[in-house]
């Protein structure tokens, strides 16, 4: 199963994510693509720092240190809540294959 960490800072802002837990599939290929896009257009669009694991075992990690402090950035939180909408679309046709959870970060 695909595990997704959404995390949050104290403004409910989304600050970063981690995926786990997933092997090759459809599903995660979806999800994959869904989160290195997300990355990249924040990169490209957002004008905010940010960085970003990825390993062969599927693992990603990606975070925006000042928007975890309580930055706001329009464009990244669009882009975030984005993926979000994404992955839980996702989840809404594979139930059994990807979890959601959302973490308050202080």
């Amino acid at each position: 199963m695909i595990k997704v960490t959404i995390e949050r800072n104290e403004y409910n802002r989304i600050s970063g994510f981690i995926i786990e837990d997933h092997a090759q599939s459809e599903v995660c290929s979806a999800v994959s693509s869904l989160a290195i896009n997300a990355a990249n257009s924040i990169e490209a669009f957002a004008d905010e720092k940010s960085s970003c694991e990825l390993r062969e075992d599927g693992y990603i990690s990606f975070s925006m240190p000042e928007v975890r402090k309580g930055k706001l950035n329009r464009d990244a939180n669009l882009l975030m809540e984005s993926l979000l909408l994404g992955l839980k679309s996702i989840r809404l046709e594979y139930p059994s294959q990807i979890r959601i959870r959302e973490k308050r970060l202080q």
